[in-house]
């Protein structure tokens, strides 16, 4: 990895954490879930299409998420330089 790509990927990181640990992010996630989980509550018993769709959004939710922390993770391992032998 060239050093601009290094920088690149550390940007990305530090831009990353600070949306995972942004106090309204967090707020923004946590609202949105269970505002879906209360909207599917309210379903009638047989929709299971609405359902999917409530269930869809949590886990696009959550994959943002995990997305973002994965490029926390890259960042770090980015900056790590591989041992020698």
């Amino acid at each position: 990895m060239t050093e601009g790509q290094i920088a690149l990927a550390k940007d990305r990181a530090s831009r990353a954490k600070d949306i995972l640990e942004s106090e309204i992010m967090g707020e923004v996630f946590l609202a949105i879930e269970k505002r879906t989980f209360e909207e599917m509550l309210r379903l009638a018993h047989d929709d299971d299409a609405g359902r999917k769709h409530c269930v869809d959004k949590v886990n696009a939710i959550r994959s943002l998420a995990l997305e973002l922390k994965s490029i926390v993770v890259a960042g770090l391992s980015a900056t790590r330089k591989a041992p020698t032998l």
